[in-house]
């Protein structure tokens, strides 16, 4: 540790005020005292040609926080205006501003100079995240935030899933992976977590189709496309497996990609009657939902 250092240390520990900066120090020189705002902050001293190194008092103006803040960010100078907005109260800046200009000064950084990229800061950052995660205090987990922007972005149209580029880009990928088989919803695992998903929340009353808003949405949705025509299942179709032609939900949940004459449809066989079908008409049609169980159930009748 340097002498100069050790002075600063010394000279604060025993109350004595650290002199001030050469800009400042000239300010006072021309000037005298620098003023404070009203909730006793003192004002900054403006570089005019934003040459910090440029300490001539003609170069010099004192502007309190808010508007040394306003000068920079109004020139679009965003690192400099973080510096100084992070010491702002919440009533002259709000969070998402100053997140959304954390980011803009951010952006001028260099992927590979920023500090965030450096490999120890990286490590510290996530075994802080995780404890946090482990402790259930994480800001994110809540999702709260999340919604919140989302539904702000989706008013301003300005949301992702808004974009028509973005939509094309997203079907042309998800396509791409349909036909190599890599899609998610194409792997067992993921359907057999998914469906065990949506089941829970069935249970637990909280899916977002069970709700009286929501099914008289759709129900409007689905009169509207059914008037004009254009609703899904009244166009017929032609089952490339067995021929059948049809429309509806009948023809859809059992032909196509479900039909039992397509070798790489999986078939789950009831229990009760015997027959064998795709997982999903098992789901709505078998098993405990089975008329042949109901029957037993209601007559007593043991199986056979």
């Amino acid at each position: 540790m340097n002498n100069a250092l050790l002075y600063r240390i010394n000279n604060l520990v025993r109350g004595i005020e650290v002199s001030e900066s050469v800009y400042r120090k000239e300010w006072i020189k021309h000037h005298g005292p620098i003023p404070r705002d009203h909730k006793g902050r003192s004002y900054h001293i403006h570089h005019v040609d934003r040459d910090r190194t440029n300490n001539h008092i003609s170069n010099l103006v004192v502007l309190s926080i808010l508007d040394h803040f306003k000068e920079h960010y109004n020139a679009g100078e965003w690192r400099a205006a973080f510096a100084i907005a992070i010491n702002l109260d919440e009533d002259e800046i709000s969070r998402e501003e100053l997140s959304e200009l954390a980011r803009k000064a951010a952006s001028l950084t260099k992927a590979e100079d920023h500090h965030f990229n450096k490999p120890e800061v990286r490590a510290k950052n996530r075994k802080v995240i995780q404890d946090r995660i482990a402790k259930g205090t994480f800001h994110l987990q809540s999702g709260e935030i999340q919604r919140r922007n989302n539904l702000k972005l989706m008013q301003q149209g300005k949301h992702l899933f808004q974009q028509k580029s973005f939509r094309k880009k997203m079907v042309e990928f998800n396509r791409k992976q349909l036909e190599d088989g890599t899609h998610p919803f194409l792997q067992k695992e993921t359907i057999e977590k998914s469906r065990a998903s949506v089941r829970k929340r069935i249970e637990e009353g909280t899916f977002h189709l069970q709700s009286p808003e929501r099914r008289k949405k759709q129900s409007e949705i689905s009169k509207a496309l059914s008037k004009q025509g254009k609703h899904p299942f009244q166009k017929v179709r032609t089952c490339e497996w067995c021929g059948y032609v049809g429309k509806g939900f009948g023809f859809i949940s059992k032909h196509g990609k479900y039909c039992l004459d397509n070798p790489d449809c999986e078939r789950v066989e009831c229990e009760y009657c015997k027959k064998k079908t795709h997982y999903s008409v098992y789901d709505r049609y078998h098993g405990e939902k089975c008329s042949i169980y109901r029957a037993r159930e209601k007559f007593n009748t043991p199986n056979d």
